[in-house]
């Protein structure tokens, strides 16, 4: 059960973190509490501080939302990711996390797709496969191809870590030693 305000009798602080003492609709005197902003609805604050002359317009910078001053435009930016943003919507577009699970309904498909016939053999449907060294995906991406590639020359390099970290060996073996070498035909 949400409480209602009957009104607002003071405030505290700093205007940027101002508490409130807080009269609650239905109760007596000894059970005010003090709160913070947050928990106030914006108009009940602005007009508690325009009817107490608390109101200060000088600041230039405040938040559209809920009227808190704040010392700059990313001052407000900050406080508005911090305390407005909607906790229900995420958005997963394009995370590591959505490309998984389409990546898993792809394979799923491969399943109830009907089977080719090779030479009287049935061929398995698998969502990817290695062919002639490139990946190949149901879905037509080519990020996992890229991936291992990118994979398989992070891997190449940390082998030659300890050739390009020594102080002993010259830049021009370094140089030569990244260099594919020439098969003679």
């Amino acid at each position: 059960m949400e409480q209602r305000v009957q009104r607002i009798l003071a405030c505290r602080g700093k205007p940027w973190v101002h508490q409130y003492k807080i009269r609650w609709d239905g109760y007596s005197e000894k059970w005010d509490t003090w709160e913070s902003r947050s928990h106030l609805h914006p108009e009940e604050i602005a007009d508690f501080e325009k009817v107490n002359d608390l109101y200060d317009h000088d600041w230039l910078h405040r938040c559209d939302i809920c009227d808190l001053p704040c010392k700059s435009d990313r001052g407000v930016r900050i406080h508005k990711s911090a305390k407005h943003r909607n906790e229900t919507t995420q958005n997963f577009k394009g995370r590591l996390a959505d490309d998984a699970v389409k990546a898993k309904k792809w394979e799923a498909q491969q399943a109830v797709r009907a089977k080719v016939i090779c030479q009287g053999v049935p061929v398995e449907n698998v969502y990817k496969f290695i062919y002639l060294g490139g990946v190949l995906a149901a879905d037509a991406r080519q990020d996992y191809d890229i991936d291992r590639r990118i994979a398989m020359a992070m891997s190449r390099c940390g082998r030659l870590r300890n050739i390009f970290d020594s102080q002993e060996i010259g830049p021009w073996f370094k140089i030569r030693c990244t260099q594919p070498r020439s098969v003679p035909s």
